[in-house]
């Protein structure tokens, strides 16, 4: 696993020499001219990490990450898809079915499901608006791995490859939507594994295979509750959730519990997927700044951009609120056993 290595942000430190270790780091390389763009950039992003870090009553911190040398709407253009409006195709039967838990019993104070074995190690997508795919394919490792204690890596690229449909909005590698890849599988009857069937980070021609070594029968979206979804995530395993990703906060976020008052929560605002792994209370992050609040309830969201975003590639979302959207697209597979 990639082991991320923090850059420290501090005011005394000459920008030149925090640029270049940026670059290095994140192997960035630039002609001249386009250096100085994005060294300014770069330090206007810095800027508002002190800005923002100098204020510990926010709960969460940002950080220099891979993103930092764009700007808010570069990275809304290279790592967000535009949510589906009214051009949405009517959905198939079992995306319209909303899992109604008659027999609800109290669940869990809290889950982490990183430490049951149910969740595959972080991966980076890289500059393919593929995160449908990863948030479908974790979902779905983790709904086999509970069923049959076995977590294998499947693969994205296969989904991404052969899923593509333009005509419903499914592009590979320029977005798409998780229901339609839950359908895929469904119809094709599994997926393979992620070694027969590497990630590239780009849309190719669909290569078949008949080496499938997982499936599922099913999906169910889970009501707008977060009772419904603790229930949901307890019941089932890892959920796919959908959200409003586009602020300069998101980009840049390092460590605590994330909230935002400016991103959306309508179904509209929505423009990137994450799986839900994990919920709990307290404090999420061991910092050396005693008077840095990072304590509250929480959603602990795997994300599918490397170890050097956020917590080692996770981000604690704030719970009780459905901030930034993250309650209204929620989904499950089910019938999942290995082929």
């Amino acid at each position: 696993m990639e082991v991320q290595i923090p850059i420290p942000i501090c005011n005394t430190e000459n920008d030149e020499i925090q640029w270049n270790k940026f670059k290095k780091k994140f192997n960035k390389l630039y002609e001249p001219l386009e250096n100085s763009r994005r060294f300014a950039i770069f330090k206007d992003n810095v800027d508002l990490i002190n800005k923002h870090n100098s204020d510990p009553s926010l709960g969460f911190k940002l950080g220099i990450n891979q993103f930092s040398d764009l700007t808010n709407e570069e990275y809304q253009q290279k790592y967000l898809y535009q949510h589906r409006k009214n051009e949405k195709k009517d959905l198939p039967q079992q995306s319209d079915k909303v899992h109604d838990h008659k027999n609800l019993k109290t669940v869990p104070e809290s889950i982490d499901y990183r430490d049951e074995g149910l969740v595959t190690e972080i991966q980076d997508m890289g500059q393919c608006e593929g995160c449908w795919s990863f948030a479908v394919v974790a979902a779905m490792e983790g709904c086999v791995a509970k069923e049959t204690d076995e977590l294998i890596k499947l693969s994205e690229q296969q989904l991404i490859d052969c899923n593509y449909d333009a005509d419903i909005g499914q592009k590979g590698c320029d977005s798409g939507y998780v229901d339609y890849g839950m359908d895929w599988i469904i119809e094709n009857e599994g997926l393979t594994s992620n070694v027969t069937y590497p990630y590239v980070g780009y849309t190719n021609q669909c290569s078949e295979t008949d080496d499938l070594v997982s499936t599922i029968t099913g999906y169910h979206k889970v009501r707008l509750s977060e009772y419904y979804v603790r229930f949901a995530l307890f019941n089932q395993g890892p959920l796919v959730c959908s959200v409003d990703a586009h602020t300069a906060e998101f980009q840049l976020y390092s460590s605590g519990i994330f909230y935002d008052d400016t991103c959306g929560s309508e179904d509209a605002d929505l423009n990137h997927s994450m799986v839900i792994v994990g919920y709990g209370s307290g404090n999420v992050t061991n910092t050396s700044d005693s008077d840095y609040d990072t304590s509250g309830d929480y959603w602990i969201v795997k994300n599918s951009w490397g170890t050097t975003f956020g917590d080692k590639g996770y981000i604690y979302m704030s719970r009780g609120s459905n901030n930034c959207g993250i309650l209204n697209e929620v989904y499950y597979p089910s019938g999942c056993s290995l082929v």
